[in-house]
């Protein structure tokens, strides 16, 4: 089964709220429509048996961290969701976070963040 679903975005923010790390407010704010997702479900067993595991640190390092940034940009700059998302999928910082070289995934968020904000204001 697939189809257009609700993504985890929403969860992300409800907990976020809970937490008493954002006001109703930005709630409010960073629900709004972004855009469309769309998901995959295997239902079988069959399904679930033909799916091959990724074991791959930097996958998850780099959604955890865009997640971060794209937060902070939004709070911290006024951005939209799409200005913030654009601006750091199209940053020198971005490109160094996706090379297993460089290790920057291992990096707090925040270290990461300020390397992203001094390349914004070169």
């Amino acid at each position: 089964m697939e189809g257009p679903v609700a993504n985890d975005w929403v969860t992300f923010q409800i907990e976020r709220y809970q937490k008493n790390e954002i006001s109703i407010g930005e709630l409010l704010l960073n629900l709004k429509y972004r855009e469309q997702t769309h998901q995959i479900c295997f239902c079988t067993y069959e399904a679930l048996w033909a799916l091959k595991a990724v074991d791959n640190p930097l996958l998850f390092a780099r959604e955890d961290v865009g997640a971060e940034i794209i937060i902070a940009l939004q709070k911290d700059l006024s951005m939209s969701y799409s200005q913030a998302r654009n601006t750091l999928f199209n940053s020198g910082v971005y490109f160094q976070l996706t090379s297993p070289q460089s290790e920057l995934y291992e990096r707090h968020w925040s270290e990461i963040y300020r390397m992203l904000i001094e390349e914004i204001k070169r």
